[in-house]
């Protein structure tokens, strides 16, 4: 998945960098979001939820916040088995 913010400034100001403390997902500077390790698709509600920081690269630098939702669907992928032979 990809995320993009835009900022009105120019030349370095105008560049972002993304950041995350999310345990489940890690984000590429460039702002592409990917898995930290196996997805649980037996979560609750079947949904992820964390917060993407970017930073621009001004004198002092600007901040902005999103929240990412990630919202999975379970498909049934486990065939019914019986406790005895018969």
């Amino acid at each position: 998945m990809q995320l993009s913010a835009s900022d009105c400034d120019s030349e370095e100001n105008a560049e972002l960098t993304y950041y995350t403390l999310s345990p489940d997902f890690t984000i590429s500077p460039h702002g592409t979001i990917f898995p930290a390790g196996p997805l649980d698709f037996e979560r609750p509600n079947h949904l992820y939820e964390f917060v993407v920081m970017a930073i621009d690269k001004g004198d002092v630098p600007r901040t902005g916040t999103t929240t990412v939702r990630i919202r999975m669907a379970n498909v049934n992928d486990e065939a019914p088995e019986f406790s005895q032979h018969m």
